[in-house]
């Protein structure tokens, strides 16, 4: 739904844990679920509220795969 909505003009953010992921094993890192979870998690937050602030400034709707509230649930 989320290409849809992007193919159709509207903005996305992607779902900060996938990022989160990708980058980190591309860099060798630690900050995963399966290696430190309270760090991903802790990370997951902290990228999430980073997505919301950068989305506010936005004129028009943003749709965010997953977000804040998933990251604190972990």
């Amino acid at each position: 739904m989320l290409a849809e909505l992007k193919a159709r003009g509207f903005a996305s953010v992607p779902e900060p844990g996938r990022r989160i992921v990708t980058a980190e094993t591309k860099r060798g890192g630690r900050v995963l679920p399966w290696i430190d979870l309270a760090a991903f998690a802790e990370r997951a937050m902290a990228v999430a509220r980073a997505d919301r602030a950068a989305a506010a400034d936005r004129d028009q709707w943003v749709f965010f795969d997953r977000g804040l509230v998933d990251a604190a649930v972990a």
